[in-house]
């Protein structure tokens, strides 16, 4: 990334923030998102994939499992990450759940380890490929049936 696209983005979010008298969280995460090409590239690729269907080993281009659309939209932004919830569970950086930005995938357990992963996008919402059922859909991660079973987020970006 070049100094004038860095220099660009530090100058809006400052613009920005002489305008804001309280930052929310989702402003923060707007701000976040916009001044980082990589996350906004993987929100909207997943954003893109709701309706998908879900199908085990799915990596694309409408048809995915958890992990594959994790891996097809980190492509999309340039970043290769491993192929299992698993394996991606234990790479990139580690998030707190309470500094989630967009773009992060956050991990679940499933019985004995990391089984599911899905990608933040703000809000307390994340986008994954649930199951044959629903698809690639979109949930609260921050509560209910997600927060209970919360492992782990990370940042690739």
């Amino acid at each position: 990334m070049s100094y004038k696209v860095i220099l660009f983005a530090a100058l809006i979010a400052f613009s920005c923030s002489q305008f804001l008298s309280e930052e929310t969280e989702e402003t923060s995460e707007v701000l976040l998102g916009a001044s980082n090409g990589a996350a906004s590239t993987i929100v909207s690729c997943v954003k893109s994939k709701l309706g998908c269907k879900y199908v085990w080993g799915g990596n694309g281009p409408c048809a995915f499992d958890c992990s594959g659309l994790a891996k097809f939209c980190h492509a999309q932004a340039g970043i290769s990450i491993e192929r299992t919830a698993s394996a991606q569970s234990q790479r990139g950086k580690g998030v707190t759940i309470n500094n989630l930005q967009p773009g992060d995938l956050v991990f679940f357990n499933y019985g004995s380890g990391v089984a599911h992963v899905g990608t933040y996008i703000g809000g307390g919402q994340m986008i994954h490929a649930a199951n044959e059922n629903t698809g690639v859909i979109q949930s609260a991660v921050t509560s209910g049936y997600w927060r209970g079973v919360f492992n782990n987020a990370r940042r690739y970006w």
